[in-house]
């Protein structure tokens, strides 16, 4: 009788591990955190401050479900988050090139003020 209890326990239980969504994604968050800091050096919290909360908060989000043992949610809010991270990145990088590339062509603009000649392109003849 006690090997009946033993394998109908073992018939419910393997069922609600694999709903349990295995193993923690601790990869998934590492690779999240990691995205996050890449995102803040590169100027998100000045550049895409929209984003970057975003991709905190779904991070947050993803090591709240870890504790839950939630951890088919944990592991999609930390890709989320993820992603989000590495969008909050290529906006401050874009923002950064373009406030780059305007001051060159003020730079260029008071260059060719002082000379008072017309700027000439790369290969051009006079």
């Amino acid at each position: 009788m006690t090997r009946r209890w033993s394998s109908l326990l073992s018939l419910v239980a393997l069922p609600l591990a694999a709903c349990a969504g295995g193993d923690p994604p601790s990869a998934q968050i590492g690779a999240a955190a990691q995205a996050v800091a890449t995102a803040e050096r590169a100027g998100a919290l000045q550049n895409a401050p929209v984003e970057l909360q975003t991709a905190r908060d779904k991070l947050a989000q993803a090591e709240s479900a870890v504790r839950d043992e939630d951890n088919e949610r944990a592991r999609v809010l930390a890709e989320q988050a993820q992603v989000d991270a590495e969008l909050a990145a290529v906006r401050a990088q874009s923002k950064t090139a373009q406030a780059a590339a305007q001051a060159l062509r003020a730079d260029a603009r008071a260059l060719s003020g002082q000379t008072g000649q017309p700027r000439t392109g790369v290969g051009s003849t006079r």
